[in-house]
């Protein structure tokens, strides 16, 4: 309930205004993105099918190698899984198989881009966020 009081009132016609904006900001992603997993899947299998990539790649210090190494150098969160990095589980990193050769596992640091759509906004702010502004106007009258 709102009750509104005056300090002078006048007989006769009463009316009353009210404006309202409202505005609803979304992000427009049309895009599906792969998880983590299945992205280095598809990104190993597809070096390893290529008949021109260098395979030492795939053991390499590289974005789907499995190579890299912790430590403040690291570049790329993605390794064979050892006896020395297990730890980093605990620490909400995941573990998969290797597509390439399932005796092995591959331990990675899982992002989703849902997290970083907020610095996206602020950088693209015209082509990924889309506003929806309504107007609202009631008027009582007796």
């Amino acid at each position: 309930m709102i009750l509104i009081t005056t300090k002078s009132g006048r007989a006769g016609h009463r009316e009353i205004n009210f404006r309202a904006n409202i505005g609803l900001g979304y992000v427009n992603n049309p895009y599906d993105f792969l998880g983590a997993e299945d992205y280095i899947t598809v990104l190993r299998t597809a070096y390893k099918n290529t008949p021109w990539a260098a395979t030492a790649n795939l053991t390499g210090s590289t974005p789907f190698g499995t190579g890299n190494k912790l430590g403040a150098n690291m570049v790329w969160n993605i390794m064979g899984k050892t006896d020395e990095n297990a730890y980093l589980l605990d620490m909400g990193w995941r573990e998969m198989l290797d597509p390439l050769d399932p005796s092995k596992t591959i331990i990675y640091k899982g992002t989703k881009p849902e997290e970083y759509m907020d610095d996206v906004k602020a950088i693209f702010p015209n082509s990924i966020a889309a506003k929806d502004k309504r107007s609202v106007e009631l008027v009582f009258e007796d």
